[in-house]
């Protein structure tokens, strides 16, 4: 139920943002960046429920590394989606793509050694 909360207060924040950027299209920009960490704090309650239950299956796995690897991704990705909306919602839609081409570079470099287990699961299995 908090997350039908977090989607109001997003469209809250989006009529706030569309009926500034009618008088004042300079102040859009730092106001969508204090908008959104607000939003993201609304947010915590969430993302604790979340960590509770993913700490709750790793007591049952012998996976805790991979689940690691998982969770950088998931913050890596995060991160550059956010890194490149900012940017492109500033006119910069090449840093953007720079900053998404780094993130997926970066997702992939994490990726390595879990796709590494899998082909020594695989071979374990053949042979």
């Amino acid at each position: 139920m908090d997350f039908v909360y977090t989607c109001g207060l997003a469209l809250c924040v989006l009529a706030f943002i569309l009926i500034i950027k009618q008088t004042k299209t300079g102040a859009v920009l730092p106001l969508s960046i204090a908008l959104g960490i607000i939003l993201l704090k609304s947010s915590y309650s969430l993302i604790g429920s979340a960590k509770d239950g993913i700490t709750n299956l790793l007591r049952y796995t012998t996976a805790n590394e991979n689940i690691s690897v998982l969770g950088k991704v998931y913050f890596i990705s995060l991160l550059t989606e956010i890194t490149s909306d900012i940017c492109r919602e500033s006119g910069e839609s090449y840093l953007a793509k720079s900053v998404e081409t780094a993130g997926k570079a970066e997702i992939i470099l994490l990726c390595i050694p879990l796709i590494e287990s899998v082909f020594k699961m695989i071979r374990e299995i053949m042979i």
